[in-house]
């Protein structure tokens, strides 16, 4: 909250959100400030975020590994009520669901953060370089920002 603080006192000229700790509900009241962006989806139209389409993205995950045969999918997230993991979540649901395939919810698993808790993953989102150390396959976001 500092750095918000810092903007309505006119220390800085804006805010760039890299991940949000804070209720985005409570931070729309310093977008009169000046100018805030957040490098993720925060929920609300006051604040401008640059986001990858995570649901595109993940459905291109489930086309790769159906293409293949894997069917009985299970998924791996981070934060519960994070944009981004509900956006994967409601994309794997309608991809199983419009091919006839099962959907299996009790695979889920959050609060998958680190290597050692994604070592069993099946594939990877972001194309980073723990993805080729672990041998993983992974979604490659091509760098095209959108505004949302």
């Amino acid at each position: 909250m500092q750095a918000f603080e810092d903007l309505r006192s006119k220390r800085v000229d804006g805010i760039v959100i890299m991940a949000c700790v804070n209720d985005p509900r409570m931070l729309k009241d310093y977008c009169q400030y000046g100018p805030i962006v957040s490098w993720q989806r925060m929920g609300n139209d006051e604040i401008t975020s640059v986001a990858l389409d995570q649901a595109n993205g993940y459905r291109l995950a489930l086309e790769h590994l159906v293409s293949r045969g894997y069917t009985q999918i299970a998924n791996m997230f981070g934060r519960v009520e994070s944009h981004n993991v509900q956006s994967r979540r409601i994309a794997y649901e309608t991809f199983m669901e419009s091919r006839g395939l099962l959907v299996y919810k009790d695979w889920y698993q959050y609060s998958v953060y680190s290597a050692s808790d994604g070592e069993q993953a099946i594939i990877g989102f972001d194309d980073n370089e723990l993805s080729r150390m672990l041998g993983i396959t992974t979604i490659r976001n091509p760098v095209e920002s959108r505004y949302y």
